[in-house]
């Protein structure tokens, strides 16, 4: 039978015969000891770059959150600043389905103000 694998037509792949030494046990520990260290030592770069990356991205993070809070703050000011007049809708619906509506100004005015005693900064016509 011929073998087809790893040989051709059966014979090995060099014509030589070389003699095959057979590692000691010392020298196979100190392969396994240096692909550990070489493991290790990649093991340890690729620990520091994630660390530097994900330090960079939370100080990216925190800094967003710090400029959304202070546009919050902001618009709050603004929101709470503000006063809403309160309308009325008047509206009557006919037989035939037809639809009139009137809005009317009511007196009465939303105070969302934190501080009561600071003006209005805007004016509404009443």
């Amino acid at each position: 039978m011929v073998k087809w694998i790893g040989t051709v037509f059966g014979l090995p792949p060099y014509p030589f015969n070389y003699v095959t030494r057979r590692l000691t046990i010392e020298e196979i520990l100190d392969k396994f000891i240096d692909e550990g260290k070489h493991e290790h030592e990649e093991m340890e770069i690729f620990i520091k770059e994630f660390r530097t990356t994900n330090e960079l991205l939370l100080k990216e993070r925190s800094n967003l959150l710090s400029e959304l809070t202070i546009e919050v703050n902001e618009l709050s000011k603004v929101v709470n600043n503000v006063l809403i007049p309160k309308n009325e809708v008047k509206g009557v619906t006919t037989r035939g389905g037809k639809v009139t509506s009137k809005v009317t100004r009511s007196k009465e005015i939303n105070e969302t103000r934190i501080n009561k005693n600071e003006p209005p900064r805007f004016e509404q016509d009443v």
